[in-house]
């Protein structure tokens, strides 16, 4: 470490349902260097420790072929490979994209209230994640003159 270096990293600290969550923006000492982490934090005796669980989680280097996505997405068809994540919220979705690198978000849009709020989570990952994050919004279509088999269809944008 430089005689000269005045800052050592970026972290937050928040709770979240009934866990604390430590999110590390980067963070560098002797004993190296964390980027883009998420800890599950303890709080006992008014210390703060790491949870047990934890203390055996090594930092993944990339996660570009991972695919974490709304469950509606797949319209029941089993996940298309080991990459595959499914979720059956976008909240759910969203709280496990915020450790996310490099991968590919889908989420599902289905009726009108929900975009505003799904519009405000994809903004928050954006700026949160960064530019390397795949984000896509699949939105289900009903069309208007549909033939009586068919019910609708999906349309996906990157965003």
């Amino acid at each position: 470490m430089g005689e000269y270096r005045s800052l050592f990293g970026l972290a937050s600290l928040r709770f979240q349902g009934d866990q604390h969550l430590f999110d590390i923006a980067f963070w560098c000492n002797e004993k190296g260097v964390s980027a883009r982490q998420q800890l599950l934090l303890c709080q006992q005796d008014e210390r703060w420790t790491l949870s047990h669980q934890e203390e055996t989680a090594i930092q993944p280097r990339s996660d570009e072929k991972r695919i974490l996505s709304h469950v509606a997405v797949l319209e029941g068809a089993p996940p298309l490979s080991e990459h595959w994540t499914l979720f059956d919220n976008n909240e759910a979705l969203f709280n496990d994209a915020r450790t996310a690198q490099a991968a590919t978000i889908i989420f599902s849009l289905t009726q009108n209230n929900q975009i505003e709020p799904l519009a405000r989570r994809i903004h928050t990952l954006r700026r949160q994640r960064g530019s390397a994050l795949k984000i896509v919004r699949a939105r289900k279509i009903s069309p208007v003159c549909a033939p009586p088999m068919s019910a609708c269809c999906w349309a996906a944008a990157r965003i």
